[in-house]
């Protein structure tokens, strides 16, 4: 549920499966929120160009679970409460863009499965949870500028992503392992002035194919360490700081 910062009323966004539609006792939250138009229009209230949350505080999370979004996805100034399924829920749905600034999600973002056109920019704000892209097709870029994700055990865990555009990661924290094994990037990752505070692994590349360049941790810090086995890149160029795995120690006589 939605409570607009000047409208205080309440507004569901979508059902499964649907495109997101309102009831008429519901329009006038949904304007004050910018999700639809004002114009007159006899078949009832139309999408804007572009729509979303701005300045809100959303309680029970969004849920967009297999909707289809025909129109860039904004959101903005919004804090979003953990709900019973989840706090941000993208699940196998399709969007257009997606844009999240300065907003604080009480959980974790889940876009495993989804499609995005146009890319996702998450700028500035905080996700105390996980961004979870497990298996998702992503147009564009996945850009991730001066954001602080994760909970302490994972950040990102984008397992089997397609990624057609770069993997930005610019003045970010990320407070947990990134996975991205046999994830398929044809851009390269660029992580500028970006902390990832790993828990087991750090990055995880495994069996991941990287067209372009890969500029890990430029002027950055890796705790934990870099796990590339059977990765594939284009280009290759070394951290400034980087951590990795001990040695292991023969035991005598083995």
């Amino acid at each position: 549920m939605l409570i607009s910062a000047r409208s205080k009323r309440p507004f569901w966004p979508a059902r499964r499966g649907a495109t997101p539609s309102i009831l008429a006792a519901d329009r006038s939250a949904a304007v004050c929120c910018g999700l639809y138009s004002t114009a007159a229009d006899p078949n009832g209230p139309s999408l804007n160009p572009a729509f979303g949350y701005q300045n809100a505080v959303v309680t029970d999370g969004i849920d967009f679970e297999g909707c289809t979004v025909s129109a860039p996805l904004l959101v903005s100034g919004v804090r979003i409460m953990d709900g019973p399924r989840g706090a941000f829920l993208l699940r196998d749905a399709r969007l257009k863009q997606l844009s999240m600034q300065d907003c604080h999600v009480e959980g974790s973002l889940v876009a495993d499965s989804a499609q995005v056109e146009n890319g996702v920019l998450i700028a500035g704000g905080r996700i105390e949870g996980q961004i979870l892209a497990r298996g998702a097709q992503l147009g564009g870029a996945l850009a991730i500028e001066g954001t602080q994700v994760g909970d302490g055990r994972k950040a990102l865990t984008g397992s089997g992503l397609r990624l057609s555009g770069p993997l930005i990661l610019r003045r970010t924290q990320l407070k947990g392992d990134v996975k991205l094994a046999r994830c398929q990037l044809n851009a390269g990752i660029y992580a500028e002035n970006t902390t990832i505070d790993g828990n087991s692994c750090g990055f995880d590349a495994e069996s991941a194919p990287i067209d372009g360049d890969f500029l890990p941790l430029t002027r950055g810090f890796l705790r934990a360490y870099a796990w590339l086995m059977h990765g594939c890149w284009g280009a290759w160029k070394p951290p400034v700081s980087q951590s990795v795995p001990p040695k292991r120690q023969s035991r005598p006589g083995a």
